[in-house]
């Protein structure tokens, strides 16, 4: 990792939301190395939704399947908020993603570090 590499993301604030723990303890020091504060992980959704209405981010990366909940409600919140948000799934393209959610990126997992923080990069 470069310098610049190191000042990619810059300060951001990015919600984390994932809910399998050594995936979420490897974004959540991915996304420091590249510069960025982590609020999380959260690994549920009625936490992420109270994060999502109530805390300030300038981006979020969302897991779409958190224990058989989708994220769904938290990523409209976001969206209302005016919050850009990427989703990072194990998971093929839904129907909702198609439809809600047309412009939001969606990284499949496993994707390397330095893809995932670019993709946050170009969002804030």
């Amino acid at each position: 990792m470069t310098e610049a590499d190191a000042r990619v993301l810059n300060g951001q604030t990015i919600l984390l939301v994932e809910d399998e723990a050594l995936i979420a303890m490897e974004i959540e020091m991915i996304l420091e190395a590249f510069g960025a504060r982590v609020h999380g992980p959260v690994p549920d959704l009625a936490e992420a939704v109270v994060a999502a209405e109530t805390e300030r981010f300038d981006a979020a990366v969302l897991d779409i399947d958190l224990g058989g909940e989708d994220v769904f409600p938290v990523a409209r919140i976001l969206q209302r908020r005016e919050v850009p948000f990427l989703f990072h799934t194990g998971h093929g393209l839904r129907r909702e993603i198609e439809q809600d959610f047309p412009q939001v990126p969606v990284c499949k997992k496993p994707m390397p570090g330095d893809r995932l923080a670019r993709h946050l990069a170009a969002l804030v």
